[in-house]
């Protein structure tokens, strides 16, 4: 979470000079894996055995499992979206959480992430920026808060079967 104003002043330009970036109380950039590897595994593995009280090695078929589908598998060609849609999970749960506490959220895809990266230092890290939230309270002059929400119908996105 970003609250340093000169940091999201320096990220501004980079996300299409949206105010939100700036404006809001505290800015959220979601972070994606460049890749999976063994250590990444192991350290799940550890992590979920101690946290369930359990030996490491009643988790070898899920830590294989990670192996053969991640790590070497063809989706370690295509990480990249699969961290992604992991991210976005995680998006999920904080607009609904924050929409829970009636705190207002931006998601914010138009950014560039190369120059996210650079200015949060994430270029030779195992991270990348996936997504940028805005959270806060609605500032009261906000001339899009009284404007009608445009959304597609649910006839036109949903097919029932």
């Amino acid at each position: 979470m970003l609250t340093d104003p000169e940091l999201r002043a320096a990220l501004r330009p980079f996300a299409w000079n949206q105010s939100q970036i700036t404006d809001c109380s505290h800015l959220v950039v979601m972070l994606r894996r460049r890749s999976i590897t063994a250590a990444d595994a192991d350290q799940l593995i550890a992590v979920t055995a101690s946290r369930r009280g359990i030996d490491p090695t009643q988790l070898a078929t899920y830590r294989e499992m990670i192996q053969r589908d991640l790590i070497d598998g063809p989706r370690s060609q295509t990480i990249g979206t699969w961290s992604s849609n992991q991210v976005y999970i995680a998006l999920g749960n904080l607009l609904t959480c924050a929409a829970l506490l009636e705190l207002d959220t931006c998601p914010i895809e138009g950014f560039s992430p190369p120059d996210f990266d650079r200015i949060l230092g994430l270029e030779n890290t195992p991270f990348q920026s996936s997504v940028v939230c805005a959270c806060g309270y609605r500032s009261a002059d906000d001339k899009y808060a009284t404007l009608a929400k445009v959304r597609y119908e649910a006839a036109d996105l949903i097919e029932h079967r």
